[in-house]
């Protein structure tokens, strides 16, 4: 069991690190156990307000679970959602205007992007079986992505399997499935 929270990111030396400055507040549980061939565990991130250099999250949550299902052959099946709000650039534009014949002024003003207002990510399925035996089912693993920026929205959903060919340790995992959704609009 690991659990702890940040309250201010910001009172955390990152210079040592040769870091840019970060605020926010982070807050960490998870607990884990099993195998990597059948984990089992929960884990749950909650960050709000951060910032790291010129770019800013509003908020940040992060929920998983894996758990043993015996009606799988023992295959562990897992759960992820990720959600993220507004998250922006900023940076500064400087003008320059003359105010005498001799003199100009310079007028600094911050100008903020925005990229992304809502994120949503969902993925379930089967935990990967790189050591597969026998049949995967070729929808093992499902995603979801909802996205809304200032240029558009995205909608997608795809249904495949993460696995390895053969008996044998992981050397070339690959992903095959099918995108079962796509909506793209302004």
């Amino acid at each position: 069991v690991l659990a702890g929270t940040i309250p201010q990111l910001s009172h955390l030396p990152w210079h040592l690190f040769d870091l840019p400055a970060m605020a926010g507040k982070i807050n960490l549980n998870t607990q884990l156990g099993g195998s990597f061939k059948q984990p089992i565990g929960s884990m749950s991130l909650a960050a709000d307000q951060l910032a790291f250099a010129n770019w800013r999250l509003a908020k940040l949550r992060l929920d998983g679970r894996v758990q043993a299902n015996s009606s799988a052959g023992g295959a562990s099946h897992y759960a992820i959602e990720l959600a993220a709000d507004r998250l922006a650039q900023t940076s500064t534009q400087t003008t320059t205007q003359a105010t005498t014949q001799a003199t100009t002024q310079a007028t600094t003003k911050p100008q903020v992007k925005r990229w992304l207002d809502r994120l949503r990510i969902h993925t379930q399925g089967q935990w990967p079986q790189l050591w597969a035996r026998g049949p995967i089912s070729p929808s093992a693993q499902r995603i979801t992505l909802a996205a809304q920026g200032a240029s558009g929205q995205l909608d997608l959903a795809l249904n495949g399997v993460l696995s390895s060919p053969g008996n044998h340790a992981p050397s070339n995992p690959t992903w095959r499935g099918e995108l079962t959704r796509f909506n793209l609009s302004p």
